[in-house]
């Protein structure tokens, strides 16, 4: 929750912005497409100034860019603005630089935009500490249709929960 400052918390003290890359694998592919249907809704969010979120200019420099990066190889080039910066606009020592639009967050600013909308849609939230997601189920009377987010970081060891690019995500379905 926004106002929420646990230092075990991540979401009020990091920043967050997207960057491209170049996805060559099943896992980089996957992840990828991930953030890219982020980077779609965020093109809407940042609409509402409110919100925290803003478009900005984003470079990539590299002193030894790797043979996919250098060859846009897998969709790193499939963001709005990409170009391949010229040599002469390089810092020093880099041999290879790029520029495109990417979006960045205030973390504070979001969260308490997104609890705000979310609150005026009817989503109700719910703060307990439990040992296992299953805990969750007779505390609600849920239907077996509810939707559940799991913020509980690696997620009671739960298989659905898994590590992407460093950040455990699950979103389950009860049935």
């Amino acid at each position: 929750m926004p106002r929420h400052r646990s230092l075990d918390y991540t979401s009020p003290w990091a920043g967050a912005i997207y960057r491209p890359w170049p996805a060559i694998d099943d896992q980089s592919k996957y992840e990828a497409d991930l953030a890219r249907t982020s980077y779609a809704a965020f093109k809407e969010i940042a609409l509402d100034s409110s919100s925290g979120v803003r478009f900005v200019d984003g470079f990539d420099y590299f002193e030894n860019p790797s043979e996919p990066y250098k060859t846009l190889a897998g969709g790193y080039s499939d963001i709005d603005d990409f170009t391949v910066l010229d040599e002469s606009l390089l810092p020093p020592g880099v041999s290879f630089g790029t520029k495109y639009k990417t979006w960045c967050l205030n973390p504070p600013v979001y969260l308490q935009w997104l609890e705000r909308n979310l609150v005026l849609k009817g989503v109700r939230f719910v703060r307990r500490r439990l040992n296992s997601a299953v805990e969750v189920f007779p505390l609600f009377n849920l239907e077996p249709t509810a939707i559940i987010v799991n913020c509980s970081g690696m997620g009671f060891c739960d298989p659905a929960v898994f590590p992407t690019r460093g950040k455990p995500i699950c979103i389950c379905q009860c049935i």
